[in-house]
């Protein structure tokens, strides 16, 4: 496998997708996205967009992309200023209804890219980036479209049933 630095346009995207909100976070202090981060002593620490900072956020991103590349072609990481801009176009509000899950689509593939060009270390799946990733996948997810929320889960087979085209 290759990795190849990614783009800040890539990590802004993700991080502009990490701060989407709709009604359900409306109120003083409701924050749409958290990641959890599992501490030594096997508590959960819960980390926010607005109290992580969107810039350290999308550095962490950046860094971690450097030491995958850095690793790979055996380079020294070299850390770069990062400076998160909100990416215009990326906002489900801004959208049509239609739209939107292009939009979804859009941002996931940002996510599958950057998973790929930075998980080729042994231990990926304990790291913060990929807590995140992982996070973030299931944030974008329900903006998929109004009303995705009230999808049922747990294997409810009537709603199954309900989806199924009648037949002619």
């Amino acid at each position: 496998m290759s990795v190849i630095r990614v783009s800040k346009n890539c990590i802004d995207i993700l991080v502009t997708a990490a701060s989407w909100s709709d009604w359900r976070y409306e109120g003083p202090g409701d924050e749409p996205f958290y990641w959890e981060m599992p501490k030594e002593d096997g508590s959960v620490e819960r980390r926010y967009l607005r109290s992580q900072k969107p810039d350290r956020v999308g550095a962490m991103l950046d860094w971690a992309n450097n030491v995958a590349y850095g690793n790979r072609y055996n380079e020294r990481a070299v850390k770069v200023p990062y400076v998160f801009k909100k990416v215009e176009g990326c906002n489900p509000k801004l959208v049509e209804p239609e739209q939107r899950p292009y939009l979804v689509a859009s941002v996931m593939k940002e996510i599958q890219f950057y998973e790929y060009q930075t998980s080729e270390e042994c231990g990926w799946e304990k790291t913060e980036p990929y807590v995140f990733c992982q996070a973030l996948r299931q944030h974008v997810t329900s903006f998929l479209w109004t009303g995705v929320d009230s999808i049922p889960w747990g294997g409810d087979r009537a709603h199954y049933a309900a989806l199924q085209a009648p037949r002619s």
